[in-house]
């Protein structure tokens, strides 16, 4: 969504000259996999504490180290976001050139 929204405000100030992070950019596919891994290990622990009750702990552990990566990750995001959604603020009004030409 964040590359959507720095695309839309490209288009509308019309800051073409600005590169915009691409999608691998913004976030991290390494950490991304990481937080991804921690979670559903979180969730197969928290399964097996049905079971063996003593993996509950370890599970609640898991669960919270996988939302501290991925509050991390959104910082991130969010911070490359307001970065470039500052440089790309729409210019003042600058009316167009006048034509001196006759209209066809």
């Amino acid at each position: 969504m964040t590359w959507f929204h720095l695309q839309h405000r490209q288009l509308g100030s019309g800051r073409f000259d600005l590169r915009i992070p691409h999608m691998g950019s913004l976030l991290s596919t390494r950490w991304a996999r990481v937080q991804f891994g921690l979670h559903l290990l979180a969730l197969a622990l928290l399964l097996g504490s049905l079971w063996i009750p003593v993996l509950a702990r370890p599970a609640g552990i898991t669960l919270a180290l996988s939302s501290l990566v991925l509050i991390v990750l959104l910082i991130g995001v969010a911070r490359t976001y307001r970065r470039f959604a500052a440089l790309l603020q729409p210019t003042p009004y600058q009316p167009a050139p006048s034509r001196t030409g006759p209209r066809t």
